[in-house]
């Protein structure tokens, strides 16, 4: 046809515009009769802008390596606080992960124990053992970025390699709960920080590290995006999400990888995205969920509303994750939310700013429990500063009727004076101190949650954190004084 122009027809639908000559138009228009004739047949599509996901709607099957049991149904309860009405939808379950040595189940609602490098903080294994219950290990795939070959070349397992995960269920995350994450959504990779500076971690070398370590349960590679990302950084955080999820469903099963694939939620603050990813993710053969991208600047209420519209869209039989809780208030509104494992590292925080957690957990009805009033007064009733000099000649333990070795064999004068003279033995002995408070915590709430008394141990729990200390006529700010210096 030279020297004629050939007729143009353009083609538009919601997700696609085709300008072109028309044998391609033809072409088009018989991929969409094929694409309508696969949604009718029970084919699950989903596009937003570049991103085509076809996956046929498969159930959650748990593999007969690891197995989660819901022991209390998801019943809801309406508890009455001072200040408002709590909705609460709290289960307890448990983990049986064979894949251990022991193949020690783990009880829900539980935490996750960051390690380093496969080492607990501050802690030697036989001292693991003084916490109120076993948690689950979570490792780091940052820790062993470089170390996979050797892993491998190894060949008696990464928990032999390691020589101390011999016995709890084992968890593998991409990021360390301690670091910033960094808000950025590359297409192709996820940057994480290592020993040796930044580093590009792709979906396919984290299933090689997932093989290699062979965990009892880890999450999908997903990218990381705050609570005030725009609606565009949001949408492709969604897409890449699914996108590798789909490369991990095919790379485990290709690989007969045994641990357990939680996909991983996001969606920033919006709800129709949450509402998306959660649909879509359910649709895929995992095993558990993840609720990522929390705690990253929404506001509490933004917070609950969008776990609540989360979670009655997955299948309740499959356990649930959150990332970057800590406190006890968020302790109790996940639990509240029905999550069953929250990855944290509040104890290890704490323990590194010279801090005791000093909630009275199981002595809340008292008349007079708060830590403080035998000495001085303080404003803070969950964590106590040993820093401060007003621990300087103080005889007494950490907390009253706690029963961990530091409580029982050491005051808070001599942990105070570890503190000031920089000895190692005081992060030890804050870390047996505050890791097995926050295992008290769970095993109290799940205790409650079986014996069905949780509406009013909860009650009691946020009234003793909410309610104000005690004050006297003190000089504040001397007592806020600190110890820096006094070693010299």
């Amino acid at each position: 046809m030279t020297g004629q122009h050939r007729p143009l027809l353009i083609l538009s639908t919601p997700f696609i515009r085709v300008s072109t000559s028309a044998a391609v138009l033809s072409r088009s228009v018989s991929v969409l009769c094929q694409q309508q004739q696969q949604r009718q047949q029970g084919h699950c599509f989903w596009r937003h802008r570049h991103l085509h996901v076809n996956m046929q709607q498969a159930p959650v099957v748990v593999p007969a390596s690891a197995r989660f049991t819901v022991h209390t149904p998801r019943v809801t309860a309406t508890t009455t606080s001072p200040t408002r009405h709590q909705h609460t939808a709290g289960r307890t379950g448990t983990l049986q992960a064979t894949a251990t040595a022991t193949g020690t189940p783990l009880r829900t609602p539980t935490w996750t124990l960051p390690t380093h490098k496969g080492s607990m903080a501050n802690l030697s294994p036989d001292l693991t053992q003084h916490l109120a219950a076993p948690a689950a290990l979570q490792v780091n795939v940052a820790d062993f970025i470089e170390a996979t070959s050797v892993i491998t070349k190894f060949g008696e397992g990464f928990r032999t390699f390691v020589g101390q995960l011999a016995t709890q269920p084992l968890y593998l995350a991409v990021h360390d709960d301690k670091s910033p994450h960094e808000n950025t959504c590359p297409k192709d990779f996820v940057p994480v920080q290592t020993s040796s500076g930044r580093a590009k971690l792709t979906p396919e070398m984290y299933m090689q590290h997932v093989k290699a370590i062979e965990p009892d349960f880890f999450s999908c590679i997903s990218p990381v995006c705050g609570a005030h990302a725009s609606n565009k950084q949001i949408r492709k955080v969604v897409e890449i999400t699914l996108k590798w999820l789909d490369h991990a469903v095919l790379y485990k099963q290709s690989h007969a990888i045994p641990g357990m694939l939680f996909g991983v939620i996001q969606g920033g603050a919006s709800e129709q995205m949450r509402i998306v990813s959660a649909k879509e993710t359910a649709k895929r053969p995992v095993e558990g969920f993840v609720l990522g991208g929390f705690h990253q600047g929404e506001t509490p209420g933004e917070r609950s509303k969008l776990i609540a519209s989360v979670l009655e869209l997955i299948p309740p039989e499959a356990p649930r994750l959150m990332t970057t809780a800590g406190t006890p208030e968020h302790v109790i509104e996940c639990i509240d939310a029905g999550v069953d494992i929250i990855s944290t590292a509040y104890p290890d925080v704490l323990t590194d700013l010279g801090c005791a957690l000093i909630l009275p957990i199981n002595n809340l009805g008292t008349a007079d429990t708060h830590p403080h009033s035998n000495t001085h007064t303080d404003t803070d009733k969950v964590k106590m500063n040993l820093r401060d000099k007003r621990y300087a000649r103080d005889a007494t333990p950490v907390l009253a009727g706690c029963s961990c070795y530091a409580c029982l064999h050491h005051t808070r004068a001599y942990i105070h004076h570890l503190l000031c003279t920089h000895e190692m033995l005081a992060s030890v002995l804050l870390s047996m101190h505050n890791n097995y408070q926050y295992a008290l915590l769970f095993e109290t709430a799940r205790n409650h949650l079986a014996s069905d008394s949780y509406a009013t141990w909860r009650a009691a729990l946020l009234n003793y954190i909410q309610t104000p200390a005690p004050t006297h006529n003190t000089d504040t700010q001397q007592q806020l004084t600190t110890c820096a210096g006094m070693a010299d």
